[in-house]
């Protein structure tokens, strides 16, 4: 995962959306060996769940510290990607635009 500062977000709030983003690949594993693909529609909720909450906490675009902003972004990216391989395993088409 690329390198991201969480910086002045909540301590044990970053630490619960780092860490449900690190147990990707698990419920991935995990979703394909119980064939449960219930477990990845659960972990991309989950997942879009935490980042609207981040992007509700965190006003990217206009944070004023530019290395805070730029990593802040890179973590939106990280979630976009893990979202977007989430959906393809599920099938779900990914609008081009919301």
């Amino acid at each position: 995962m690329e390198h991201i500062q969480f910086g002045t977000m909540n301590g044990k709030l970053c630490k619960t959306r780092a860490g449900h983003l690190l147990a990707l690949p698990e419920t991935i594993d995990r979703a394909a060996e119980l064939r449960a693909p219930n477990q990845i529609a659960e972990y991309a909720y989950d997942l879009a769940a935490l980042f609207s909450s981040f992007y509700e906490t965190c006003h990217i675009l206009t944070e004023p510290d530019p290395e805070q902003r730029a990593s802040w972004l890179s973590l939106t990216s990280v979630v976009r990607r893990a979202l977007e391989l989430l959906l393809d395993l599920l099938g779900i088409e990914i609008p081009a635009r919301m």
